[in-house]
């Protein structure tokens, strides 16, 4: 997991001209964000996330729209996510935005 945090750190400072100090700043506030975010989707803190659990009121708008490929395998894949599936499953998502992003 802290890999692909990494990596994405790593992506962003090659694109703003970052140094190592800085990759590790943004490696550990990406990692922190996404923790902070399954913890607030995990409404019944259950430690998992899963359709009959998953808190999504009160998020912005965008926050949801970014959010809704996951929220999509949640309900109609009737899946669960751990922490750290979540976490990799951020990391991906804001790889594919990332990459939107700077082209």
């Amino acid at each position: 997991m802290t890999n692909e945090v990494e990596q994405n750190a790593h992506n962003v400072s090659n694109q703003v001209h970052t140094n190592n100090g800085s990759n590790n700043i943004i490696t550990k506030r990406l990692e922190s964000a996404f923790k902070e975010m399954f913890n607030y989707l995990d409404g019944n803190n259950e430690k998992i996330i899963s359709s009959f659990n998953l808190k999504m009121k009160n998020l912005p708008e965008q926050i949801n729209k970014i959010l809704n490929p996951i929220y999509k395998e949640i309900r109609e894949d009737n899946e669960t996510l751990t922490k750290d599936e979540f976490v990799r499953a951020m990391n991906h998502l804001f790889d594919v935005i990332f990459i939107l992003y700077m082209f």
